[in-house]
């Protein structure tokens, strides 16, 4: 018999693409991060989680793993650090990630 807290609600995102793999997703509207399976409803629409996001989890919602790719973040990002998707070389020396 399951536990109650190993029920888990399928996402918009997964209704509309199948299961991710990944399990942190970068939001494009705020550009920050959070784990697949958070969001907050609004409307009838799952939202990104962040209160002051107007970004959704189904179109708005990247991979992480590509930007780790693309830009080298952390593989293990920080919750509600903004992580540009073109980072200025500022944006790097925040990250710790210097020039490149």
């Amino acid at each position: 018999m399951k536990r109650e807290q190993d029920r888990r609600v399928e996402t918009d995102r997964e209704k509309a693409f199948g299961r991710d793999h990944d399990i942190w997703f970068w939001c494009l509207h705020c550009e920050r991060v959070y784990r697949a399976d958070e969001f907050r409803v609004e409307n009838g629409l799952q939202m990104c989680p962040y209160a002051d996001c107007d970004g959704d989890t189904v179109i708005d919602a990247w991979e992480w793993l590509k930007l780790v790719e693309i830009n080298g973040y952390p593989l293990v990002p920080v919750k509600g650090e903004v992580y540009p998707l073109y980072p200025s070389v500022e944006d790097l020396g925040r990250l710790g990630l210097g020039k490149r």
